[in-house]
């Protein structure tokens, strides 16, 4: 859990709802440096209490909007 991430969530992050939740739930997986988010979308979707596609979608705009960044390790 990185307070120094989900932070920086609470300053900069544009958008609420469900959406915040999603950005806070990544933080709280996150290293300091804001690397190694590796949860589940399952989890994520519990953790903010929302359903799975609704997590998917949110993802899918926050990697759109520039706020994610998706990194495949290998080829």
């Amino acid at each position: 859990m990185s307070v120094k991430v989900m932070s920086a969530v609470f300053e900069r992050y544009p958008n609420g709802g469900g959406e915040m939740l999603l950005a806070l739930a990544l933080a709280d997986h996150a290293h300091d440096d804001g690397t190694r988010v590796f949860p589940k979308v399952e989890t994520l979707a519990e953790k903010t209490r929302q359903s799975v596609r609704s997590v998917q979608y949110q993802l899918r705009g926050m990697e759109a909007s520039g706020w994610l960044i998706l990194v495949n390790k290998g080829n």
